[in-house]
This record gives C-alpha cells, sequence and structure tokens, in this order.
C-alpha cells in the first residue's frame, strides 16, 4: 500500500485490498489497456481498494451478470461513481437504483 493513509473497514479481508488509484494507474498514460491487463493479471477476480473512500473493483467479466442481478448483496445505489457522489445530489437513474424502484425506473425504455 502506498503512503497515503487509508482506513478499511473491518469486513474487508486484507488479501483483497489492492493500491488502485484509476485515475493515476502506472503505465497507463501510453498503453492504458497493457496497464489494465496487469492488473487483471495480478489481482483476484474481486478486490477492494480504499482510495475514494473505497470500493470493490470486478476484475472478471464474468462476475458482471451475478453481481449486477443480485441487488440484496450488492447495492447500486453508491453507483460506479469515483469519487463518490455528494449526499445532496440525487440518484442517477437508473445506474443508483436497486429494485423496484430500478425496475420501474428502466419498464418504459424495455418496453420500446
Amino acid at each position: 500500500m502506498s503512503s497515503n493513509n487509508f482506513s478499511i473497514p473491518a469486513h474487508v479481508p486484507r488479501d483483497l485490498v489492492r493500491d488502485l488509484d484509476i485515475y493515476h494507474i502506472e503505465g497507463s498514460d501510453g498503453a492504458p489497456l497493457e496497464a489494465w491487463a496487469r492488473i487483471k493479471a495480478n489481482s483476484p477476480d474481486v478486490f477492494y481498494t480504499p482510495h475514494y473512500g473505497g470500493y470493490w473493483v470486478l476484475n472478471n467479466p464474468a462476475l458482471f451478470d451475478e453481481v449486477f442481478a443480485d441487488s440484496t448483496v450488492y447495492s447500486s445505489e453508491r453507483g460506479a461513481f469515483v469519487p463518490e457522489t455528494p449526499p445532496e445530489v440525487p440518484l442517477f437513474g437508473p445506474l443508483q437504483m436497486d429494485p423496484p424502484l430500478h425496475r420501474d425506473f428502466r419498464h418504459p425504455y424495455n418496453m420500446a
């Protein structure tokens, strides 16, 4: 971990913590795809980064369907925004909504 003092929640296993700052990935200026390939090769399928308030990173595309289908375990309310959106900013639907609100918001689009 870098010299920054990060707070890592107690429920996060230390072996799943990676020092990843998505805005400053080593080597990404000249070769971003290769930089992400190194992250994928050297990190578990799911890992936690403490940057920007801390969040989980999916490092395996096969997990996306599982994660997005189970809102009881994987909530979208915090969204995929880094850094996190301030609390006074309304939800960015449907990206930051869980069912049933997400379903109600998406229904008109699914009918088209």
